[in-house]
């Protein structure tokens, strides 16, 4: 079976991802519950912060945005989504 160049560029970029995804999930999350480590790298992961303090602010940041109605296009998410260019894309 044969790719095209397309195709091997996408599943790299969605295998990125998902990596990606995994490593920030078990640095943001898993790691907080698993009991501590001797290991200095992994015990560094599992007691920084800073990754935690970042998550919950950009959900603030996003859902504060995706729930104002009261703006017209002043860069909402749901001003965005009206928005005749994005809709077009989305067809």
């Amino acid at each position: 079976m044969r790719f095209s160049r397309e195709e091997l560029v996408g599943s790299a970029f969605i295998a990125l991802g998902i990596t990606l995804f995994v490593g920030f999930f078990y640095a943001a999350i898993v790691s907080k519950l698993l009991p501590p480590y001797e290991n200095q790298l992994l015990a560094a992961i599992q007691n920084d912060w800073f990754m935690d303090h970042l998550v919950v602010s950009l959900m603030v940041l996003l859902l504060t945005c995706a729930l104002d109605t009261s703006c017209d296009n002043c860069g909402c998410l749901s001003a965005l989504a009206e928005h005749e260019d994005v809709q077009t894309c989305m067809k």
